[in-house]
């Protein structure tokens, strides 16, 4: 779904950070690292499936990503939860 704004990218960004603390760029990653920390609690996906899906070219860029935001890698959040690796 795409939505349109008539606002230009800087305003939005600001506007982003006066409601929600973050510019957009950090407010897009923090929803998208919650998105995978659901995954990987509640699905067998690879973490190749969920970096994809989400809009990463790269794992390890997702991993990166997740791990600065969350504090733990994807794979030890998920042994975290007794979430086994899907195969």
């Amino acid at each position: 779904m795409l939505i349109y704004c008539a606002i230009g990218r800087l305003h939005f960004s600001r506007l982003c950070r006066k409601l929600f603390g973050h510019d957009f760029v950090h407010l897009r990653i923090r929803i998208r690292m919650n998105i995978a920390e659901n995954e990987l609690r509640l699905t067998n996906k690879r973490l190749e499936e969920i970096s994809s899906e989400l809009g990463y070219q790269d794992v390890a860029n997702f991993s990166k990503a997740f791990s600065q935001l969350k504090g733990i890698t994807p794979g030890a959040f998920r042994k975290k939860y007794g979430i086994k690796k899907a195969r």
